[in-house]
């Protein structure tokens, strides 16, 4: 056992962890963290010297083993009461998904049931639920004509209900989209989500506060997870940190795929910056991202089993 276990063990026993029993689970994966930290090089960390870059080290090293995202987001949990208990809150992130984690709530948008129930307005409710399933943006969850925008097997969204100015479409792959889509038709009729006599502003602070004073997350957040789930849709794994790991560096093939996934986003998302950047939370910025012609030639070269030397485009 090493000094760290050992220390760990006593700060869970002097304050353990609100409605878990002691010694389950939470023990057991501190000795865990304290070893595999070891194993890392970080054999002279004491607990109160908590800091992010072990946290991440952790995370990589667990998405790397491919462990289901149930067990490390339980990890992860244990290791915030850690961060928290030794006063280094900022240790753990607060957003799951800049560990590379999924939300775990279903969208369920009918006034019946679902987590959504929480929403009194129908139209708030019915935007928050196009951001979920569609990752759409605040502007345009909010301007879209559900009538006008359902074509079926696609979303279209119209430049002039976006700041982005340009026209896209985003796939309806899933039975959960069709029926957010088909509430959301229900509620606004031939018109926009903006409730009579409300105009775009009025609306836009009425969805904001809706979300303000419920549990339900961010827009920010909400996007972010359906980008996750969109990625996982198209690759068949999971967006992570682990995706950089040198032990977890996939092939040329799995290379073309990830960045066909993340063009693909990008364009149905109508980001202005590259997805890694969007799902790390990082602000806009000036410095414009690889054109879409240059990162579709990489994609190619890596498919090929070119190298960027022989790439003499």
């Amino acid at each position: 056992m090493t000094s760290l276990t050992a220390e760990l063990i006593a700060l869970f026993q002097a304050e353990p962890v609100a409605d878990v029993t002691p010694g389950q689970d939470v023990v057991p994966t501190l000795t865990l963290a304290a070893r595999q930290l070891h194993d890392l090089g970080y054999g002279e960390l004491l607990a109160e010297d908590l800091r992010r870059h072990h946290v991440d080290a952790l995370v990589r090293l667990w998405h790397a083993q491919q462990l289901d995202v149930d067990v490390i987001d339980a990890r992860i949990d244990v290791l915030r009461w850690w961060a928290g208990t030794v006063k280094r809150r900022y240790a753990v992130h607060n957003n799951p998904a800049l560990h590379g984690m999924p939300v775990h709530a279903q969208p369920n948008p009918r006034p019946r049931g679902g987590w959504l129930q929480s929403v009194q307005d129908p139209y708030a409710r019915a935007s928050i639920a196009l951001v979920m399933s569609f990752g759409l943006q605040r502007m345009e969850c909010v301007q879209i004509v559900p009538a006008q925008a359902d074509l079926g097997s696609h979303v279209l969204i119209l430049a002039s209900w976006s700041s982005t100015c340009r026209n896209r479409r985003i796939p309806v792959a899933s039975v959960a989209q069709r029926q957010c889509l088909d509430y959301a038709k229900l509620v606004a009729g031939q018109g926009s989500l903006i409730r009579e006599p409300l105009r775009y502003r009025g609306q836009l602070m009425e969805l904001r506060a809706q979300t303000r004073h419920t549990a339900l997350p961010s827009i920010s957040y909400l996007r972010r997870n359906y980008a996750l789930e969109r990625y996982q849709q198209l690759t068949g794994r999971r967006w992570s940190a682990a995706r950089s790991h040198p032990h977890a560096r996939p092939g040329a093939a799995a290379q073309a795929l990830d960045l066909h996934a993340q063009l693909t986003i990008e364009q149905e998302m109508g980001l202005a910056i590259g997805l890694d950047e969007f799902l790390a939370g990082r602000p806009r910025t000036n410095k414009r991202p690889l054109p879409a012609s240059r990162r579709a030639r990489v994609a190619a070269n890596a498919a090929a089993g070119l190298t960027p030397d022989k790439d003499t485009s």
